[in-house]
C-alpha cells in the first residue's frame, strides 16, 4: 500500500521501516529500506534502486527504552514520595503528581512555583544548598515544610546536584518523603525512654545485655551507677567478676552452669556486689533471660539489675526487731509463769496453811462448845459448825484449783501428757463435756517452755470450748511425726465463720497464736458454722535441743 500509493503514486523516495522473515531461519527482523525510482525518456517507470539496512538491534533497544520510560513514568506518577526537579534558582521544573496528595503543598495550576516557598524555616534552605554544593548530594535531610493550607509536615529529603556535559551545575533532582508519623513515633519513643530512665532512677533498676559468644556486656546508665562504673572501664567478664562479691561467685556460677543455661530457665537471684568506685558492698536483685542462636546455643542474656540494699537493710532490721520482740515475749511468758509459780506457792504455803489451821481450830472449838450447850441448842449449833467446816473445805478446793491453774505441779512431777489427762478429768467433771485423749508419744523430753506453752494452749482451748462452742464432746490428739509434735483439739460445737473478722476481744486465740509463735510452730484453725472447730498446733521437736530457748532468754539482757 505504501509502495503503490505513496512512492509510485506520488513519485517520491522510498523510506520505510518494516519487518521481514529471513528465508534461511524464518526469523523475524526489522529493516530500514531506502529507494529511488528510475524513469525512462518517456517518463515511464523502469526500476527502483536503494538500500536495505538491518535495524533489529536498534529497534529492540528503542522498545526497551520505551518500556523503561513507561515504567519510570508509572512510578513517577503513582509513588507516594514526591519527586521533583528544580533549577539552580529553585524554580520547579517538574514535580510528581503525588504532590497533590501531599496536603496541598503544590498547585499545578500556578506556573513558575519555587521550592523555597515550601520551607517553614528559610534557614533550612540555606543549610540544604550549602551541603549539596559541598558534597553534591544530601541524604535523609529532615525539615518542616508548609503548604498552601498552612499545614506543616515533617519531611525527609534525598537530593542530588546534576551537572551538564561540561561539569557545570545544571539542576537538582530530589525526593520528599513525609515522615510526620515517624517523627511522632520517634518523639514518643524518646519520651518513653526518658520516662523509663526516670522510673529506673527512682527504682534503682538498670538493664543489661550480655554477649555470651563475645564475652562482653553492655548496661544502661543506671546500671553503671549501681556498679560504680564509668565509660573508661571495659565491660567484659573479668570486670563483671570483679564486681560480684566473692561470697556470691560460687553460688552464681553453680546456678548458671547447672540450672540456668542447661534448662533455658529465667535467671532470678539476689546477691552481693562490690562497687568499683567506692568498694561499697551492695545487695542487688538480677533478673535475666537467655536468647539462643539458630543452633540453639546460648547467644545472649538480657535482663535487669535492681539495687535492693536499703530494702535488704530494712528487711534485716525488721527481722531483728521481730526476733527481739519474740525473745521479749518469751521472756515475758517466762516471767509470768515464774510469778504464777510464786503466787501458787504463796497460796499453798500461806493461805493453805491458814485454812487448815482454821479447820483444826474450828474442830476443837466445836468439841468444846457442844459440851457446854443445852440440848435444845445442840443441833442448831452443830449444823452451823458443819456449814463453816464445809465452807473451809470448799475454800481449800478453790485454792487448790487456783494453784493448779496458776502452776500445775503435775507438769514438773509427771510430765505434759499425764498433766493433760488430769486436767481433762477435772474439766469433764466441772463442765459435763465428754473428753477423750489419744497419744502415740512416750518418754517425751519437753523443756519447761514447751510443756508449759502446750499445757496453756490446752487450757485456753478448753476454756473457749466451755464458753462459746456449746459442744458436748472434745477430742484431743497428741502425736509425734518425725521431728514434729502435732497437738489437735476438736469439738462438735456450733463453730464459726472464719471469713468474718476476728473480734479484737478474742484474746484467747491471740494468746494461743503468741505461744505457738514462740515455739517456732504453726497454728491451723478450721471451723465451719454448725460443724464444730478444730485447732491444730505443730511445733518442731528435737530431743537433744531441750532447754535451748531457756538459755537464750536467760542470757538476753532486757
Amino acid at each position: 500500500e505504501y509502495f503503490v500509493n505513496e512512492v509510485i503514486g506520488n513519485k517520491q523516495y522510498f523510506d520505510k521501516e518494516y519487518q521481514i522473515l529471513r528465508i534461511k531461519d524464518n526469523s523475524l527482523r526489522w529493516v530500514h529500506g531506502l529507494g529511488e525510482l528510475i524513469f525512462d525518456q518517456k517518463a515511464e517507470l523502469l526500476k527502483m534502486v536503494g538500500t536495505i539496512q538491518d535495524i533489529t538491534e536498534r529497534k529492540l533497544n528503542e522498545e526497551k527504552i520505551q518500556k523503561s520510560e513507561e515504567k519510570f513514568r508509572s512510578i513517577f506518577e503513582n509513588i507516594q514520595d514526591v519527586f521533583y526537579r528544580v533549577d539552580l534558582s529553585g524554580r520547579i521544573i517538574e514535580i510528581s503528581p503525588s504532590a497533590k496528595a501531599f496536603g496541598g503543598f503544590y498547585d499545578f495550576t500556578i506556573p513558575n512555583q519555587y521550592i523555597q516557598n515550601l520551607y517553614s524555616n528559610p534557614e533550612d534552605r540555606d543549610k540544604f544548598l550549602q551541603q549539596i554544593q559541598k558534597e553534591g548530594e544530601v541524604r535523609d535531610y529532615e525539615l518542616d515544610i508548609i503548604g498552601t493550607n498552612a499545614e506543616i509536615k515533617h519531611v525527609s529529603i534525598n537530593a542530588k546536584l546534576i551537572r551538564d556535559e561540561f561539569g557545570n551545575p545544571s539542576h537538582i533532582d530530589g525526593a520528599l518523603r513525609d515522615i510526620s508519623k515517624r517523627k511522632i513515633a520517634q518523639n514518643a519513643l524518646v519520651e518513653s525512654e526518658k520516662f523509663l530512665k526516670e522510673i529506673q532512677l527512682i527504682a534503682h533498676i538498670g538493664n543489661w545485655t550480655v554477649d555470651l559468644q563475645q564475652n562482653t556486656w553492655i548496661g544502661s546508665e543506671i546500671l553503671d551507677q549501681i556498679f560504680g562504673m564509668d565509660d573508661s572501664i571495659e565491660k567484659n567478664f573479668k570486670t563483671l567478676a570483679s564486681i560480684i562479691h566473692p561470697e556470691s561467685i560460687p553460688e552464681l556460677t553453680d546456678i548458671y552452669a547447672n540450672e540456668f543455661t542447661p534448662s533455658e530457665r529465667s535467671f532470678d537471684k539476689k546477691f552481693k556486689i562490690i562497687r568499683l568506685n567506692d568498694k561499697a558492698e551492695r545487695w542487688v536483685h538480677a533478673i535475666g533471660e537467655l536468647r539462643f542462636d539458630e543452633n540453639k546455643r546460648p547467644k545472649q542474656m538480657i535482663g535487669t539489675v535492681q539495687d535492693i540494699t536499703l530494702r535488704k537493710k530494712d528487711k534485716e532490721a525488721l527481722r531483728q526487731s521481730q526476733e527481739e520482740l519474740k525473745n521479749f515475749a518469751s521472756h515475758l511468758q517466762t516471767v509470768r509463769e515464774e510469778e504464777r509459780n510464786i503466787l501458787a506457792r504463796e497460796i499453798h504455803d500461806d493461805l493453805g496453811q491458814i485454812l487448815i489451821a482454821m479447820k483444826i481450830d474450828l474442830g476443837l472449838l466445836q468439841k468444846s462448845t457442844l459440851k457446854t450447850v443445852r440440848e435444845d441448842n445442840y443441833n442448831d449449833l452443830n449444823s452451823k459448825f458443819k456449814t463453816l467446816s464445809m465452807l473451809i473445805d470448799n475454800t481449800l478446793i478453790s485454792a487448790r484449783r487456783i494453784m493448779t491453774d496458776l502452776r500445775p505441779e503435775v507438769l514438773d512431777m509427771i510430765g505434759f501428757v499425764e498433766a493433760v489427762k488430769q486436767h481433762l478429768n477435772n474439766f469433764q467433771e466441772r463442765t459435763k463435756i465428754n473428753c477423750s485423749f489419744e497419744t502415740n508419744t512416750s518418754k517425751l523430753e519437753l523443756n519447761s517452755e514447751q510443756s508449759v506453752a502446750l499445757f496453756r494452749i490446752v487450757q485456753e482451748a478448753l476454756n473457749n470450748v466451755s464458753k462459746h462452742s456449746r459442744a458436748t464432746e472434745v477430742n484431743i490428739n497428741f502425736t509425734q511425726i518425725n521431728e514434729e509434735l502435732i497437738l489437735s483439739i476438736e469439738d462438735n460445737g456450733i463453730g464459726f465463720n472464719q471469713n468474718e473478722t476476728v473480734r479484737t476481744q478474742s484474746y484467747g486465740l491471740i494468746g494461743i497464736r503468741e505461744r505457738v509463735l514462740l515455739l517456732d510452730g504453726e497454728l491451723t484453725l478450721n471451723s465451719v458454722k454448725g460443724n464444730g472447730t478444730k485447732l491444730i498446733v505443730s511445733i518442731p521437736y528435737h530431743k537433744q535441743e531441750t532447754g535451748i530457748r531457756n538459755q537464750l532468754i536467760t542470757n538476753t539482757n532486757f
